[in-house]
């Protein structure tokens, strides 16, 4: 399973090899006799993973040249926070103190948990708390001291052991009802915000990508030609999914070049439309420059605070 989830994200592996490194500590101290059992699984597991060696090479020298991802700044530290214990990546009215409570809820359980007499065997539970930290703080380092490679869900991976302690830890309070009964509300009610607001999200989506497709599927657009404006090369992952439309159920040409591309099929008598955003507008200025004709369709909101247009160039 460390390995399936090594191939899945890198990020993923880092968490596993903190698995691995905290196994060791552990059997040092407690149990010698399976520290042969640990190389042998390490060495098994490094086996399996050299398959991805030639990949994971080319994929550092691409990242070393040019990245997307931002310097970390103080701002991206909170923004870690609220993806560990938000109900939802957006902050709704009272999510943000829901994610207080919760982080304060997870410091209660911990300390009433170091407090209480336990065995070595439930302490090496608290190693599902330090993956998560160290995982995050590895991240952190080489971000600033290299190159910026870490993002809020690049945490995903190492949640689940995150959550499987604080599961553990809630359960060994149960005989103080003082700590467990509220830590415990606190934990559905958040879990039911975000049952709330994730079905929220998909509605409103599932309402934008109705209205699109009421506009793609006019006959009069089968012959036209659609851009979809970038960024620095990089495409808004928005965007996917309206290429995704156009390419899959409507059978449209997609072209997600330059405005040359937009010059040349205007010569060529094609209607042509643009997909752009507020972040992504490199074809749109270039249009603009050219004294070509812009005409916004519609606007749609994607999400609660992203919006993209639907131009007319002529």
């Amino acid at each position: 399973s460390g390995v399936c989830a090594a191939y899945t994200h890198y990020f993923a592996a880092v968490s596993v090899i903190i698995i691995f490194l905290l196994l060791l500590m552990y059997f040092v101290f407690n149990e010698r006799s399976m520290v042969k059992k640990w190389f042998f699984a390490v060495i098994s597991s490094s086996a399996l993973y050299m398959f991805w060696l030639f990949a994971l090479i080319t994929q550092i020298r691409g990242v070393t040249q040019k990245f997307w991802i931002k310097p970390i700044s103080l701002n991206v530290l909170i923004n870690y926070l609220g993806f560990i214990f938000s109900p939802s990546n957006i902050f709704y009215p009272y999510l943000d103190l829901m994610a207080i409570l919760l982080v304060i809820s997870y410091f209660i359980v911990f300390v009433y948990f170091v407090r209480c007499k336990s065995e070595n065997h439930e302490y090496f539970i608290l190693g599902g708390t330090f993956v998560l930290i160290l995982t995050v703080l590895l991240g952190l380092v080489v971000s600033v001291l290299v190159k910026p490679i870490f993002v809020e869900r690049y945490i995903v991976p190492s949640l689940g052991v995150f959550w499987l302690t604080f599961s553990f830890l809630l359960s060994r309070s149960w005989d103080c009802k003082k700590v467990f009964v509220p830590v415990l509300v606190v934990v559905l009610v958040v879990s039911c915000m975000s049952a709330v607001t994730f079905v929220n999200s998909e509605v409103f989506a599932q309402n934008v990508y109705d209205d699109l497709n009421s506009f793609l599927k006019q006959d009069s657009l089968k012959n036209d030609v659609f851009f979809v404006d970038v960024n620095e090369g990089y495409l808004m992952t928005e965007f996917y999914t309206i290429s995704y439309l156009l390419k899959n159920y409507y059978g449209m040409e997609l072209t997600r070049n330059s405005s040359d591309d937009v010059l040349l099929n205007l010569k060529n008598n094609k209607t042509v439309w643009l997909f752009s955003s507020e972040n992504n507008t490199l074809i749109l200025n270039n249009c603009t420059k050219n004294n070509l004709n812009i005409t916004k369709y519609a606007t749609y909101r994607v999400a609660k605070n992203w919006t993209y247009d639907i131009n007319r160039i002529s």
